[in-house]
């Protein structure tokens, strides 16, 4: 059986991952609407507070809506709403996603699906200047990225694919060298295609990295998948490859949103071909029969029924069921957050007007506080930092931007670079890049709105496409008086 492997795979955590991830780029939007174009049902039992009252095919239009509005003149998609610079390699995610949507049926404005076709024409040729980009992310993957989305378009750039198959070769990673080769099975030459995949599966390399195409060893392996998929439903290496999947998926998801994204796809993809069979089980609670399982459908239960309790599940039948479990909850005692860095330090200092240190318990209700977050400790080039400030429920954010405030003349001429601010009512969340061995300060005011004692919630750093990379510090308590 070409699916075999899949009888471990946890969809609905990897799912809940992507639908719950906290920032609203280009990418993350992309990453949590494309795979729910194959796992709708599943998507309902990962996140059942999501889908109480509508189905996933609301949230991918949602999703279109959104990536929609980020559109450039030129046809791309910003990285940030409300524009700030274009990555190449998420601009053409996002009009993959957006070509696979119309294809199954979902309306995507034809304006938008035009510009983007464009756009990918002027990318498979190289041809975009690079003042246009906010950082590159392009390059021969991206170009041949967008021959792939052309050739699902219905218009394959022969001339570079063959450019590319002839003179490039060597130098492409396996991922692009498998996005090639899809590109020529759907432009109708399976032949060539066949010849630019192994009937083998070849060894992980690569490096993660946190910015640019934001390539993994993971994410190679789903999209070389879904190339063999498409070329031959019943290629040799499927089966080593969802197994090499769900393998690197030990707690029930990949590390990052681009591997979670491509791999629920792939396999989504993978899992609606598989041999259907007949399937009768039943769930059992303590020895007690408490539901019937269905060969269609999700069935879930909620802790309360669960809670102490043993679980048992029984099957019976020729098809393959699928199951995962998940718990979440708040601890009735907390400890504080231990502080932690791992290639990365993130520090907060709360501050007064003439920049002195403020004592946590000597915050005075109406007091204006400058917050400074300092990272630092980087060995290497790190972009998509996310810097994540929660609030004590005591203060509110009255000034997220402090260059030419009057009388805060001491905080830094030059503060680190902000490519995209996002100001919550429970938080300050900032996005930026470090240089190996730089540092760099943010700043940001409050002011004291309530008096009493509250937690102060410590501040977070990290690499959103490298979970390695992460800091926290700072958790405590605030104390202010009237």
């Amino acid at each position: 059986d070409a699916v075999s492997g899949l009888q471990e795979a946890r969809f609905g955590t990897g799912l809940a991952y992507l639908l719950h991830y906290p920032y609203g780029c280009i990418e993350q939007t992309t990453s949590s609407a494309f795979p729910l174009l194959y796992f709708d049902e599943v998507a309902r039992a990962a996140a059942p507070d999501r889908f109480a009252d509508t189905k996933a095919s609301f949230y991918v239009q949602e999703g279109i809506k959104r990536i929609e509005s980020m559109m450039e003149p030129r046809g791309d998609f910003s990285y940030w709403p409300g524009g700030g610079g274009v990555n190449y390699w998420c601009s053409t995610y996002a009009s993959h996603f957006l070509v696979e949507a119309r294809a199954k049926g979902y309306a995507v404005s034809d304006r938008v699906l035009a510009g983007l076709r464009e756009a990918m024409k002027r990318r498979a040729k190289g041809d975009q200047p690079d003042r246009y980009a906010w950082y590159d992310g392009g390059g021969d993957p991206t170009r041949v990225y967008a021959c792939l989305v052309l050739a699902l378009l219905g218009e394959p750039d022969l001339a570079t694919m063959n450019y590319f198959r002839e003179q490039k070769l060597g130098g492409l990673s396996a991922g692009s060298r498998a996005q090639l080769a899809q590109a020529y099975a759907l432009s109708g030459d399976r032949k060539r295609a066949r010849e630019l995949v192994p009937s083998e599966i070849p060894p992980e390399t690569g490096d993660r990295e946190t910015g640019g195409t934001l390539s993994t060893p993971v994410r190679d392996t789903a999209i070389l998948l879904e190339a063999c998929h498409e070329i031959d439903h019943a290629h040799p290496a499927i089966p080593g490859l969802v197994r090499r999947l769900v393998d690197a998926a030990p707690q029930g998801q990949w590390s990052g949103t681009q591997e979670n994204a491509f791999a629920l796809k792939a396999l989504g993809k993978v899992f609606a071909n598989a041999r259907k069979g007949s399937l009768a089980g039943s769930l059992w609670v303590d020895g007690k029969k408490r539901k019937s399982l269905e060969a269609k459908g999700v069935t879930s239960l909620t802790g309360a029924d669960l809670t102490g309790k043993a679980v048992e599940v029984r099957v019976e039948g020729d098809a393959t069921a699928y199951f995962y479990w998940q718990a979440d909850g708040i601890v009735d005692d907390p400890a504080p957050a231990p502080a932690y860095d791992r290639e990365l330090g993130v520090r907060r200092s709360y501050l007064s007007r003439d920049g002195t240190p403020v004592a946590l318990d000597g915050v005075h209700q109406g007091d204006l506080i400058v917050a400074e977050v300092t990272l630092s400790g980087a060995r290497r080039a790190l972009s998509n930092l996310a810097i994540v400030d929660l609030l004590p429920a005591g203060f509110e954010v009255e000034n997220p931007r402090l260059q030419g405030r009057e009388g805060l003349a001491w905080v830094a001429a030059k503060p680190g670079r902000v490519d995209y601010l996002d100001i919550r009512d429970d938080r300050v969340m900032l996005f930026t890049a470090l240089a190996a061995g730089e540092s760099a300060s943010y700043y940001y005011t409050l002011r004291a709105v309530s008096a009493g004692t509250f937690v102060l919630p410590p501040v977070k750093a990290e690499a959103m496409y490298d979970p390695t990379v992460t800091s926290v510090f700072g958790a405590g308590e605030v104390r202010i008086a009237p």
